[in-house]
């Protein structure tokens, strides 16, 4: 009886302890998700509304160079106005007529503008600079280089600009590679290259039950992760994000240069000057040690010094600004200001390298 007595109020400590942990988890969970402190959260929440809007506005989403449907409007997943011209892109008319030198932009959502307002993207703040010169943007969220390239045929080429800036994310390469892989081997758009084996280069990504679950359901948990996560870059220790780029895989590679030097030759033919922009990830501005922090760049560099075509360095431009959690409202899209950045270094390299294009 007096050993049950002494047992009670351990079990009550206990007991008390385990509850006021569960509601101040509980707390902080609901904390976190109503004052949007997590990207990771804060995208898979936009997730529904995005399949939604895919579902509405775009057309034919599963083929290649997809386009939204001309001529509508509507407010995307973050509330940002979207104004779809006759081309369908997020972009004001465009004229066949010249009246000044004409540059295109083509790319993905990046490019697209998603999460800001039209007037707050790279293009509009470029062409706002430059009066007497015309900047038309085709770029669309989740392009690959082969919806690009498609683009440039169909579309870009119509409207003769003098100067292509492509953009290019890190992404786009195994993008690039499942769709060569997916298209029959009698299409003019597959990519011959040697690819044996390309399986061998593929690793497991299983996860445990628990944490799967925590990255589906916990803001508090996903918030977390992302401090660590900063913590490590600032470190100099990449997370599995960088990883991956550091270690792209050499198949993935292959097919996306074969794809770049067709488009350089289409361009060529068309008398377009194409230019090259990489708009790399919040991990690569993060990361403390340069030499991992412009891996990619450097290796995109190397390629279009290789390829005698325009290279525009943004990556040592983002660094320079980096501050644990800014520039990029989600781990690959850049906010008001990473767009400010980068449309200024755009204009700068107009200015330095392209002077005629502005007068």
């Amino acid at each position: 009886m007096g050993k049950d007595t002494k047992l009670r109020p351990d079990f009550y400590s206990f007991l008390a302890l385990f509850i006021g942990i569960g509601i101040a988890l509980l707390f902080a969970e609901g904390i976190i998700r109503s004052s949007s402190l997590s990207k990771t959260w804060n995208g898979k929440q936009q997730e529904q509304l995005h399949h939604e809007i895919i579902k509405k506005y775009i057309i034919n989403y599963d083929a290649i160079g997809y386009t939204f449907q001309p001529n509508v409007s509507f407010n995307f997943i973050r509330g940002e106005h979207y104004q779809i011209n006759d081309e369908g892109f997020r972009d004001k008319p465009f004229s066949i007529l010249k009246k000044k030198k004409r540059v295109a932009i083509i790319g993905d959502s990046v490019i697209e503008g998603f999460g800001v307002e039209k007037q707050d993207r790279i293009s509009d703040i470029v062409a706002k600079s430059f009066p007497n010169m015309e900047l038309f943007n085709f770029g669309m969220g989740g392009y690959s280089t082969f919806d690009a390239f498609h683009i440039l045929k169909q579309k870009v080429s119509r409207y003769q600009p003098e100067i292509l800036l492509i953009q290019v994310c890190h992404n786009d390469l195994e993008h690039n590679f499942n769709i060569n892989q997916a298209l029959a081997d009698t299409d003019s758009l597959k990519i011959k290259a040697s690819l044996e084996n390309p399986s061998e280069h593929e690793e497991s990504t299983k996860t445990s039950f628990w944490k799967d679950f925590l990255r589906n359901n916990s803001a508090l948990y996903l918030f977390l992760a992302e401090r660590y996560q900063y913590n490590k870059l600032q470190h100099n220790q990449p997370n599995p994000l960088l990883e991956e780029i550091l270690q792209t895989n050499p198949h993935h590679w292959t097919v996306s240069t074969e794809i770049w030097k067709q488009m350089i030759s289409y361009c060529n033919q068309q008398n377009i000057k194409p230019v090259f922009i990489y708009i790399p990830y919040e991990c690569e501005i993060q990361i403390t040690d340069d030499s991992l922090g412009n891996y990619f760049t450097d290796r995109m560099m190397s390629f279009c010094q290789k390829e005698s075509v325009a290279f525009v360095d943004v990556t040592k431009e983002l660094r320079q600004f980096r501050r644990s959690g800014e520039l990029y409202f989600d781990h690959c899209h850049l906010d008001v200001s990473g767009n400010k950045i980068v449309a200024k270094k755009v204009s700068g390299f107009f200015i330095n390298s392209y002077p005629w294009i502005i007068r």
